[in-house]
C-alpha cells in the first residue's frame, strides 16, 4: 500500500511538471538570462546561436527557439549546446551545430533550466534579418515635453531618427516595449524627413508618446524604396517617469540680509498623469535651501522654516526623482539688503621713515536694527599713497572675531594710508568700506661727505666747507635746496653761525668762510616742512665737527734751479727764500728747516734730495750734480705757529 501511494504521488508530480508553463526569466527563480545572440548568417542563411545566463544551482539545459516575426510557432528548436566560457553557474553557451535562418525577420526565444529544476523563458532575446540588408548608420533621439534630451524623460516625449542617406530610407517606424518583454505597448509610424545634412537624414515624428513610468526598449524598422526592411532590435532604451512640478512656492520673509536669513517656505508638489491631469503628490520628501527636508501631506503641500545662507537672493526647493516620478525644482525670490560697513584706521605718531609702524583699526557693520558691531574674519588691505591715482605696497590682514585688526609695516616717506574692505565672492552681503589716515612720518637726514679744507690754514685764509644732505631710511635720496648753517666753535661746545646758504638741486653745498683762529667747523641742516615734499616732516641733521688748525702764513718768495739747461754731470744749484707772516707783515724765515725734493719724468713719487736750514735772511742754497731731467721743489713743513708751504715747481732740462 505504501509503495502504491508513493508511485501515485510521483505520477502526479510528473504530470504537474509536464503541464506547468515555464516561468519568465528571473520570476521567482534564481535564473537570469543576460542576453542572446544570432551570429551574422552566411549567404545561405547558415549561422549559430547562443546565450549568456546564470544561476547559483548551475545551468543544466539551454533551448533556443527561432520564429518569424508575427508567428508564435518556432521554425527551428536548438537543444544541443556547449559551454563557450565561464562556469555552469555563470557562463555563455553556443549551439554545436549550425542552423539555417528562414527569409525574413527572425526572433530568438531562450529557455534555460537549472540544477534545481527551475526553468525560465525569455522571448525576443535577439533579432536577425535574412538576407542581411546594408546596415545604415542610425540613431534615435528622445526629447520630452520640457526639452530634456536623453535616455530619461519626464512625461510625454517625441522621437527622431537619423540615418545614412546612402541606403535610401523611405519609411520609418518605432515600437516601444517594456525592457526584456516582447509585447509592443506603443508604435510611432508617422515619421517624416525634417532635416538633411551631408550624408545624414533626420526623420521626426510629431506624435507624443506617453507611457507609464518604467524602462522601455525601442525597436526601429526602416524600409528602403524597394520595400526591403531593416529591423533594429532594442536600438535605444528609455526610462520614463511621470512629470512633476511645484506650485505656489513662497518665502514668508521677502527681504533678507547677511545676518537674518530665516525664512518660512510653503508650496505644493504635483504630478501629471498619462492624461495630463495635474494631481497632488503626497508622502514625498522635498528639500528646501539644500538644508531642510520636509514630507508633503496627502494634498502635496509642505511648510518648513530654513536658515538661508547669506546673501541668498532666493530659496531653491527641489524634489529628487525616484523610479516613478521625475524631479522638480522651484525658486522663491528674496530681496537682499546689503549691510553697511565702516572702517577706522589709526597709527602712533612721531615715527621715522623706515621704522616699523603698527597700523590698527576696526571693521564694523550696521545690522538691520541699526546697531553697529564688529565684523570678524574679513580681509583688510592696507596701502600707501604713491601719487596721482596710485596706491602702493598692499599688505593683507584679517579682522579678529571683534572686527579689530593690526598690521606692522615699514613706514614710507610721509604719506597717506588707506585700509579697505572689499567683500570677496560669496560674501556680498556687506558693503565695501575704506578708512583713510593722513600719516606724516618724519624723514631722517644726514650730511654725508662733510669736509673742511685746507687744514691747517693760514690766518685770514678761506676754508672750503663741503657736504651733501641726504635722506636716511627708505630710498636714499638727496634733499634739494636744503637750508644750511655753517657754524664755528673754539671748544666744540658753544657754536655760532658764520654763514647761511642753500644746497643745490642734488643736496650738495660748498661754502668758503674765512678762518681766523683755531677751532671746530660743522654744517647744520635746518629741517621742517620742505617745499619739495609738502607732506614730509624732515628731521634736522648735523655734520661731524671738523677741527681746523689756524696758523700764521708762510711762503717761498723765490725758488730757482740753475742753470737751465745744464749738461749732465755738471753742477746744478737750487736756491730760494722763505718768508713768514706775523703781526701783519712779512718777515725773513730765518733758521727754518727746508727740504729739497725731485720728481723724475714718468714717476709719481717725489724723492727727498736734501734738508737745509735757512740763514738769517731766510735764504737757502744747495748744489747737486745734474743727472737727469726733472722737476725741483722746496717744502717748508711748518711749525705749531706757521702753516706748511711748498714752493713753485721748477723743471730743469739735463742734456
Amino acid at each position: 500500500m505504501r509503495r502504491l501511494l508513493s508511485a501515485v504521488l510521483g505520477l502526479v508530480a510528473l504530470a504537474t511538471f509536464l503541464i506547468a508553463p515555464p516561468r519568465t526569466a528571473g520570476a521567482d527563480t534564481g535564473i537570469a538570462i543576460d542576453h542572446g545572440f544570432i551570429n551574422t548568417p552566411d549567404a545561405e542563411g547558415r549561422t549559430t546561436v547562443g546565450t549568456s545566463a546564470e544561476s547559483a544551482d548551475g545551468i543544466t539545459d539551454v533551448i533556443v527557439r527561432l520564429r518569424l516575426r508575427g508567428s508564435t510557432e518556432p521554425y527551428a528548436v536548438i537543444r544541443d549546446f556547449e559551454r563557450l566560457r565561464g562556469t555552469d553557474q555563470r557562463g555563455s553557451w553556443r549551439s554545436r551545430e549550425s542552423v539555417v535562418l528562414q527569409r525574413g525577420i527572425t526572433f530568438m526565444d531562450v529557455e534555460v533550466v537549472d540544477g534545481a529544476g527551475d526553468r525560465v523563458v525569455r522571448e525576443m532575446v535577439d533579432v536577425e534579418t535574412f538576407p542581411t540588408p546594408p546596415n545604415p548608420v542610425g540613431g534615435v533621439k528622445i526629447t520630452d515635453d520640457d526639452g530634456r534630451i536623453g535616455g530619461v524623460v519626464h512625461g510625454r516625449f517625441r522621437l527622431a531618427y537619423t540615418e545614412s542617406a546612402n541606403w535610401g530610407v523611405a519609411r520609418v517606424a518605432a515600437m516601444m516595449r517594456p525592457a526584456g518583454r516582447p509585447e509592443v505597448v506603443a508604435t510611432v509610424a508617422d515619421f517624416a524627413v525634417t532635416h538633411r545634412a551631408d550624408a545624414l537624414v533626420t526623420w521626426s515624428s510629431p506624435t507624443y508618446v506617453n507611457l507609464p513610468a518604467g524602462d522601455y526598449e525601442i525597436d526601429v524598422s526602416v524600409w528602403n524604396a524597394e520595400g526591403v526592411e531593416l529591423f533594429h532590435h532594442s536600438m535605444r532604451r528609455v526610462t520614463t517617469r511621470l512629470k512633476t512640478a511645484f506650485e505656489g512656492v513662497t518665502a514668508s520673509l521677502g527681504t533678507t540680509d547677511a545676518e537674518s536669513g530665516n525664512v518660512t517656505v510653503r508650496g505644493r508638489l504635483v504630478y501629471f498623469d498619462l492624461n495630463g491631469a495635474r494631481l497632488p503628490l503626497g508622502g514625498k520628501e522635498v528639500t528646501v535651501a539644500n538644508s531642510a527636508s520636509v514630507v508633503t501631506d496627502p494634498d502635496g503641500r509642505f511648510t518648513t522654516t530654513v536658515s538661508v545662507a547669506p546673501p541668498s537672493s532666493g530659496v531653491f526647493t527641489t524634489f529628487d526623482a525616484d523610479d516613478t516620478y521625475g524631479n522638480a525644482y522651484a525658486h522663491a525670490r528674496l530681496d537682499v539688503r546689503r549691510l553697511t560697513t565702516r572702517l577706522t584706521l589709526t597709527a602712533p605718531g612721531n615715527k621715522f621713515v623706515g621704522d616699523a609702524v603698527t597700523f590698527s583699526g576696526r571693521l564694523e557693520r550696521q545690522d538691520a536694527a541699526g546697531k553697529w558691531g564688529g565684523l570678524g574674519g574679513r580681509p583688510i588691505v592696507l596701502e600707501s599713497f604713491a601719487g596721482g591715482n596710485l596706491w602702493a605696497g598692499p599688505v593683507s590682514v584679517r579682522t579678529g572675531p571683534d572686527g579689530n585688526f593690526s598690521v606692522v609695516v615699514r613706514s614710507v616717506r610721509a604719506n597717506r594710508y588707506r585700509a579697505s574692505y572689499r567683500p570677496p565672492l560669496g560674501d556680498e552681503g556687506y558693503r565695501p568700506a575704506v578708512g583713510h589716515l593722513s600719516y606724516k612720518a618724519r624723514q631722517r637726514t644726514e650730511i654725508s661727505g662733510f669736509t673742511v679744507a685746507p687744514n691747517p690754514v693760514g690766518v685770514g685764509g678761506r676754508v672750503a666747507v663741503k657736504g651733501r644732505v641726504m635722506h636716511v631710511g627708505g630710498a636714499r635720496e638727496s634733499v634739494p635746496g636744503a637750508q644750511i648753517n655753517v657754524q664755528f666753535s673754539t671748544d666744540g661746545k658753544r657754536w655760532s653761525t658764520v654763514l647761511t646758504g642753500a644746497a643745490d638741486h642734488w643736496g650738495r653745498f660748498w661754502f668758503e668762510p674765512t678762518a681766523k683762529r683755531d677751532g671746530y667747523w660743522r654744517a647744520v641742516y635746518q629741517a621742517g616742512v620742505h617745499r619739495d615734499h609738502p607732506l614730509a616732516v624732515m628731521q634736522s641733521s648735523i655734520s661731524p665737527a671738523r677741527y681746523v688748525d689756524v696758523r700764521f702764513s708762510a711762503k717761498f718768495s723765490r725758488f730757482d734751479a740753475t742753470p737751465e739747461p745744464v749738461r749732465r754731470g755738471r753742477p746744478l744749484t737750487v736756491n730760494g727764500t722763505l718768508r713768514l707772516h706775523k703781526s701783519g707783515r712779512w718777515l725773513n724765515g730765518a733758521h727754518a728747516k727746508v727740504s729739497i725734493h725731485f720728481l723724475a719724468p714718468g714717476s709719481s713719487t717725489w724723492r727727498r734730495m736734501a734738508s737745509l736750514t735757512t740763514d738769517r735772511y731766510g735764504t737757502f742754497k744747495k748744489t747737486f750734480k745734474a743727472g737727469q731731467d726733472g722737476t725741483w721743489v722746496a717744502r717748508y713743513a711748518g711749525t705749531a705757529t706757521y702753516i706748511p708751504v711748498q714752493s713753485t715747481r721748477d723743471h730743469v732740462d739735463v742734456r
